[in-house]
């Protein structure tokens, strides 16, 4: 069968139709979902607590991360075959280095944050100079990291047996700076060994601490006993400050008992007031304690959060990984991948954007303040376009 480069490029085009539906479906929810949290944030959650404080930051990133690596995901499944310009594959593929190691990084640190506050019971809350610093040190460190991707990556050339021509693909150089690759490979392989066991250490230590203090502070733990007996003592100073209350209602039989009886209420009234004291500081402590367990139910709630994203963003990058392991070991990958094939294949490949996009549906399903105030912001913003 004699066609050209262009029909065959054509031919795949037309058949990555639906990929480029859902690539350009990724662009518009993490538009829309990570636009949401940055509009809640800076118009209803203005004071940003140390729960919360990475949330709109990691927002911006994966807006970024989103619209990038889909839009070249796009022009890359638009130029399958003809993929010809060294330049461009190769400062393409640093931002998507860029793009992609940053959120990982601040992933890193939220967990670090988390493993502070919930297993060392870090009481103070990190300074904010040193969490900017965190998050300069992940963008160095990203940056680092996606540095030599340019001498990696370039135009490859791949024949298809089925119409006997040779293809232009962006991808891992083959032939050549073997010594480079091989030690970029491993140096990225560490990474990536290094931060996936870093989250899956953090995350199980804080996982047993949760569901150790929940099972301490559950209705037969030790807080619940304290709460029941602050609640007696409360009672019981009550009832002594009422019947102390009822002796000062006495009734002066005669001028000879007056001077007993207002000295006995005078007792009483000495009485009264120290009970009224004593019951103001078991109401104090146990509005300390309550708000020590709200407290810590709030931390409990955004680290399982955090939790659950980072989960996904696991899953998500094991299909990437697994089509970036398999195209290095075999060289001819792309060649004899037949059309109907390399749908399915960039499909899944493709699926890590989905760790950039599902952020806000986890907030707006775990954060009950964050579902709140969006419902206030999207009234606010459907008000507006009507009036």
């Amino acid at each position: 069968m004699n066609i050209t480069i262009l029909e065959w490029n054509a031919e795949i085009v037309k058949s990555l139709i639906p990929n480029i539906i859902v690539l350009t479906i990724y662009i518009m929810t993490g538009i829309f979902g990570n636009g949401l949290v940055l509009f809640v944030y800076a118009l209803q959650i203005k004071n940003l607590s140390d729960e919360r404080y990475f949330i709109p930051i990691l927002a911006v990133f994966d807006m970024i991360a989103s619209v990038y690596l889909g839009s070249f995901k796009i022009y890359e499944g638009l130029n399958q075959v003809t993929f010809s310009n060294n330049i461009v594959c190769k400062i393409a593929t640093f931002f998507v280095g860029i793009t992609t190691f940053v959120p990982i990084s601040i992933l890193l640190i939220i967990a670090i944050q988390r493993y502070l506050k919930v297993c060392q019971q870090l009481r103070s809350t990190i300074s904010l100079s040193l969490k900017r610093v965190s998050l300069c040190l992940a963008n160095l460190c990203s940056f680092i990291f996606a540095l030599p991707i340019p001498f990696v990556f370039d135009t490859n050339s791949f024949y298809s047996s089925d119409y006997g021509l040779i293809g232009m693909h962006c991808g891992g150089v083959k032939d050549g700076k073997t010594i480079v690759r091989i030690v970029y490979s491993v140096a990225l392989g560490t990474f990536a060994v290094g931060v996936t066991s870093t989250l899956i250490i953090l995350y199980s230590r804080i996982a047993y601490t949760i569901f150790y203090q929940l099972k301490v502070n559950g209705p037969k733990g030790k807080h619940h006993q304290n709460d029941e007996d602050l609640k007696g003592k409360t009672n019981s100073s009550e009832k002594n400050a009422a019947f102390l209350g009822g002796d000062l209602q006495l009734v002066v039989p005669d001028k000879h008992q007056k001077l007993s009886t207002v000295m006995d209420s005078s007792d009483n009234f000495d009485a009264k007031q120290d009970a009224k004291t004593s019951t103001g500081n078991i109401c104090k402590q146990s509005g300390s304690l309550r708000r020590q367990k709200t407290n810590l139910r709030i931390t409990h709630n955004i680290t399982i959060m955090f939790l659950v994203i980072t989960s996904i963003f696991l899953l998500c990058y094991i299909s990437k990984v697994t089509v970036l392991i398999i195209e290095g070991i075999n060289k001819d990958f792309w060649g004899e991948m037949s059309t109907a094939k390399r749908s399915g294949v960039l499909f899944v490949s493709d699926m890590f954007i989905i760790n950039n996009i599902v952020n806000p549906f986890i907030y707006a399903f775990m954060d009950t303040k964050f579902r709140n105030e969006s419902k206030k912001f999207l009234k606010r913003v459907f008000k507006f376009c009507l009036c």
